[in-house]
């Protein structure tokens, strides 16, 4: 009985791994502005179940560029969905000034049932947040 009890919880813990190694990765996008200026958000999933978000704004010479940090753990749950956590006294300092927690996020990817010749990039889309302007965001994965 040891034994078999020992084998699932060795089993249980694989598959837990291997679905946060799926989603982990680089996320991001950028975008362009009209006059010369650029606004960029990296996110980055570590297999091992931590995050580091970066925000950076510079929108025209006369304003200073701005960079915003965050970072925390993460978790899948509910096949597809993201909650990012932060602790404050590991995760919050003067640089990582972002708190993700009660952050949720949405995985879009193509199903392999979906047989259509539609291109769908795989991302991740920010549903809720206490973070204000992140909720509605959509992040692309980075393939090197």
């Amino acid at each position: 009985m040891k034994y078999f009890t020992f084998f699932l919880l060795m089993i249980s813990n694989a598959v837990l791994l291997g679905q946060t190694d799926q989603y982990a990765g680089e996320y991001g996008i950028k975008h362009e502005l009209l006059n010369a200026g650029v606004m960029e958000c990296n996110l980055s999933l570590k297999p091992d179940g931590n995050f580091i978000f970066h925000f950076y704004r510079n929108i025209d010479p006369s304003h200073p560029k701005e960079n915003i940090y965050g970072q925390g753990k993460w978790k899948v749950e509910k096949n597809k969905l993201i909650y990012f956590y932060t602790s404050s006294e590991n995760d919050l300092d003067e640089t990582h000034t972002l708190n993700f927690t009660n952050t949720k996020a949405r995985i879009i990817k193509k199903s392999p049932r979906n047989l259509s010749k539609k291109d769908i990039k795989e991302a991740i889309l920010f549903y809720h947040s206490e973070i204000f302007w992140i909720k509605g965001w959509k992040l692309f994965k980075k393939f090197e």
